[in-house]
């Protein structure tokens, strides 16, 4: 078979859709959903440093049935790729490989997305948040795979260092904007943002999230991008805009901190 048409990760052309290849699929999905997330999340933070009026137009949308019910998808997103990175972490150290263990460890997967999504927005209605939701966040982004041939090692090191750190980084910002951003939302923002132990959370959060989608987006590059110049544009392309949006988001919150 000529290897531009074989079959390509998760071998969706072959196999009958089971529990576990339609997790594996999601997975991708999720982690490709969540760094566009991060885009927009960069975004956020900038309105908020330079272009308050945007930032108010942004929570107006947030506070709508619409913008309610994109927070509901992205925290549902967030915490299924949060969750079934911790799997797949397991997995890493040789863990949980037993058909069994296998199935076992996707279900609770789904019970503990289902359980946390829910959990955020509980306390976001208990912080009694006008547009609830503590959820602006994109991103975590935590793509599972392996690199390129010659730097597979570090870019699998990197990848699962960054996702380890998002676990505590991504649940510490759900929850503290959850319980944090009660009465006039944009207001609370701002005070919140100018805490420096919630700044210097937030650039370590903001780092290892553009990081980790980085290398999330190029493994899904290399799988499903056969042609070399245009693969290698892409991943060119992803990081520098990955870059360009760290540098942006860190002045960004620097700004606000110290402002």
């Amino acid at each position: 078979m000529n290897s531009a048409n074989r079959p390509v990760s998760p071998h969706i052309q072959i196999y009958r859709p089971q529990l576990t290849s339609v997790m594996s699929i999601l997975h991708r999905i999720s982690g490709v959903m969540l760094a566009i997330g991060a885009i927009l999340f960069a975004f956020w933070i900038s309105s908020l440093a330079y272009y308050p009026h945007v930032a108010l137009a942004i929570f107006d949308f947030l506070a709508s049935i619409p913008g309610r019910l994109f927070l509901f998808a992205w925290t549902l997103t967030l915490f299924y790729h949060l969750c079934n990175g911790i799997r797949h972490l397991f997995w890493d150290v040789g863990k949980g490989f037993e058909m069994k263990q296998v199935y076992q460890s996707g279900w609770i997967t789904v019970a503990a997305t289902l359980i946390l999504t829910c959990a955020v927005w509980i306390v976001g209605y208990a912080a009694s948040c006008p547009w609830v939701m503590m959820n602006y966040r994109s991103p975590l982004a935590r793509v599972i795979g392996l690199g390129s041939a010659k730097e597979g090692s570090m870019h699998w090191w990197w990848q699962r260092l960054t996702a380890v750190a998002l676990v505590p980084l991504s649940i510490w910002f759900v929850f503290s904007v959850a319980f944090s951003f009660t009465g006039e939302c944009q207001v609370a923002v701002y005070v919140w943002i100018t805490s420096p132990i919630v700044s210097t959370f937030l650039i370590a959060f903001v780092v290892s999230l553009f990081y980790h989608a980085q290398l999330g987006i190029q493994v899904v590059l290399e799988d499903y991008v056969h042609h070399e110049a245009m693969k290698l544009l892409l991943v060119l392309v992803t990081k520098f805009l990955s870059a360009v949006l760290v540098i942006f988001s860190i002045i960004s919150i620097l700004r606000i901190a110290l402002t």
